[in-house]
């Protein structure tokens, strides 16, 4: 019983320092090129999803 509870309080715990996490985001221009992934750039996906 003792550790149900013991499980039960850092189950509770571990979900409420993990709801604190802060998001970060970083806008940048439409026109600049991103890298994604080394061969693959934000370019190439819009460019594929036109032609698509």
């Amino acid at each position: 019983m003792n550790n149900l509870k013991s499980l039960i309080l850092l189950v509770v715990v571990g979900i409420v320092i993990g709801s604190c996490a802060s998001r970060t985001v970083t806008r940048v221009d439409p026109a600049e090129q991103i890298d994604l992934s080394g061969r693959w750039n934000d370019t190439d996906s819009r460019q594929v999803a036109e032609e698509m």
